[in-house]
């Protein structure tokens, strides 16, 4: 199989974009609208990750929080929804020389849509479903 030869690195993003904890949820939102990305890993001040985010997640997040309020601002939304709130912590990565293959049995375990990519302790890169569909139709 062509996933089992080709390695993370070769079908990873290496141009990351990321947030932090301070992040307002608005600004988040904007993000990733106007980037039209799906995934954002979310790092300490040390750059250390700390968790993923993902367009779902603020999808769930905003129901549950939004549900039975009638007036709701940019104000109220920046201070009752946080990263916290949206991201999940401690999510599950890969490495640049882990197999395309280990990362697509890692989606479906995990049932998720995105890997962020440790390299020495660095968050080096990213790896989406998306990312492997189109690999593989080309």
């Amino acid at each position: 199989m062509i996933a089992a030869q080709s390695r993370v690195r070769d079908l990873m993003t290496d141009h990351i974009i990321k947030v932090g904890p301070n992040h307002s949820f608005t600004a988040l939102c904007r993000l990733l609208f106007q980037l039209n990305i799906h995934h954002l890993p979310v790092v300490d001040k040390e750059e250390k990750l700390i968790g993923i985010i993902s367009s779902n997640d603020i999808l769930k997040t905003y129901g549950a929080k939004v549900a039975g309020y009638r007036k709701i601002d940019e104000g109220w939304l920046n201070e009752n929804i946080s990263i916290y709130d949206l991201m999940s912590p401690d999510p599950v990565v890969v490495s640049p020389e882990d197999s395309v293959e280990d990362a697509i049995k890692l989606f479906k375990k995990e049932h998720i849509q995105s890997l962020p990519v440790i390299e020495n302790g660095q968050l080096v890169g990213i790896i989406t479903t998306r990312d492997v569909i189109e690999y593989l139709v080309e």
